[in-house]
């Protein structure tokens, strides 16, 4: 009995485990991760001495599971209750399953050592299947993103799956045992695979909606780039006219009054006359326009920038990056009471073969970042924003680069990193 056990509770600890390592943890994980089995474990044994119900046991070591979860990953409470029934339906289910095989059917009695030890292997091979599999592939970059639906559809399985246990136990009285382990046999495996199915769903649809959004924000940009083009164009053509002007308005005459006129037009259009020259139209556009809202608003923008590195860009996707990013970094900016401290950096350099793109602004509150390693919006209506630096991300990972962001020195840096002349998009 003891042994029988002791066998349980090591599997226990070992479904934890499988589903434990993928996901994020909090500090000092390896001691709490140790502390958290071995406690759990203890009352695991507890549980099998003093609870002779099967289904009682199943779940008390649910929540004893899911106390695990609690104490060590990182993770919202949604996503540790999942986790948790995962972790039931490997031990409750198919482990009961492979126990049963340590038994000959109908008669009760250990299995020879052979046998003993083939079973043994069936469920190490099994533990090892769903570790490499299902458990790292349900991860989203070590998170769980868990719904209300999906949540509660999970433990509607849950509750089958339990309820299955439980008229297994009485089905042995009235049919032979080894019927009665077929038909729980084929229920576990279809609520397992109904769990798993539902998983995917649910997860494509999430991306789905992203994709959609991301796709919204896109056709924005085109359009928006387009208009901004033809913008410039016409601040360029009215930049040359009047200058044309001056010139013509000093050969009338040398009065002051008419001097002072003129110097008064010649600051006015000194904003217009700043154009961005990097080698690249695309960007020499997209940065006209925001440091002329930059000029308008005090915000200082300073650009070093060879825009001949990026030609490889598609030229919405250059827009749409660079537009995302500098209003990301203006809506930072502005915020900040003291005026000499509202600039913006635009780095674009090539380095050991790659081009590097940096932007870089002071923050004046505290940036807190997602699961994903991107920052929080700290605005109110979040559904609606925090898009711009995913749709930033799309856009570099396709072209075959790395986008990194950071805190450092209380100021904000955002960095994409291409190879030289790109990739194929992906």
């Amino acid at each position: 009995m003891t042994r029988y056990i002791l066998f349980h509770s090591f599997w226990l600890t070992v479904s934890v485990i499988i589903f434990l390592v993928p996901v994020r943890h909090r500090s000092h994980a390896p001691l709490r991760i140790v502390l958290s089995l071995l406690i759990m474990s203890l009352c695991n044994v507890i549980v099998q001495l003093c609870v002779p119900q099967l289904l009682l046991r199943l779940l008390l070591a649910y929540w004893l599971v899911t106390g695990c979860f609690f104490f060590c990953a990182n993770l919202q409470w949604r996503a540790q209750l999942y986790c948790s029934i995962w972790v039931l339906f490997l031990y409750g289910g198919t482990i009961q399953i492979f126990v049963g095989l340590f038994m000959k059917v109908g008669v009760g009695e250990m299995l020879p050592l052979p046998g003993r030890l083939v079973a043994s292997i069936i469920v190490f091979l099994l533990y090892s299947v769903v570790g490499c599999t299902i458990a790292k592939w349900m991860t989203d970059e070590g998170d769980y993103h868990i719904g209300p639906r999906q949540l509660i559809s999970a433990f509607l399985l849950l509750g089958i799956d339990l309820s299955t246990i439980w008229q297994f136990v009485e089905l042995r009285k009235e049919i032979s045992q080894g019927a009665a382990w077929v038909i729980f046999l084929m229920v576990e495996l279809y609520c397992a695979t109904i769990l798993y199915l539902q998983h995917e769903l649910f997860r494509k649809s999430a991306i789905r909606q992203e994709l959609a959004v991301l796709n919204h924000i896109w056709m924005q940009q085109k359009n928006q780039y387009s208009l901004a083009r033809e913008n410039i164009a016409m601040i360029n053509q009215k930049c040359h006219d009047l200058k044309h002007q001056i010139q013509g308005m000093r050969l009338m005459g040398s009065s002051e009054e008419r001097e002072r006129y003129v110097q008064e037009m010649e600051q006015s259009i000194q904003i217009y006359d700043s154009i961005a020259k990097t080698g690249n139209e695309v960007l020499d556009t997209v940065l006209t326009e925001k440091s002329l809202y930059c000029e308008a608003n005090g915000i200082q923008v300073h650009c070093v920038a060879n825009g001949t590195l990026l030609t490889f860009l598609d030229p919405v996707d250059l827009y749409t990056m660079f537009g995302n990013a500098l209003d990301n970094a203006i809506e930072s900016v502005k915020g900040i009471e003291v005026p000499e401290q509202r600039l913006i950096d635009v780095l674009i350099y090539e380095e050991q073969k790659f081009v590097i793109v940096q932007i870089i602004n002071p923050v004046s509150h505290r940036v807190e970042f997602d699961s994903e390693g991107l920052p929080i919006s700290s605005k109110h209506d979040k559904d609606y924003h925090g898009f711009g630096l995913r749709s930033i991300r799309h856009t570099v990972q396709k072209h075959g680069g790395i986008l990194r962001v950071k805190v450092q020195d209380g100021c904000f840096y955002l960095q994409m990193t291409f190879p030289i002349g790109g990739s194929e998009p992906m």
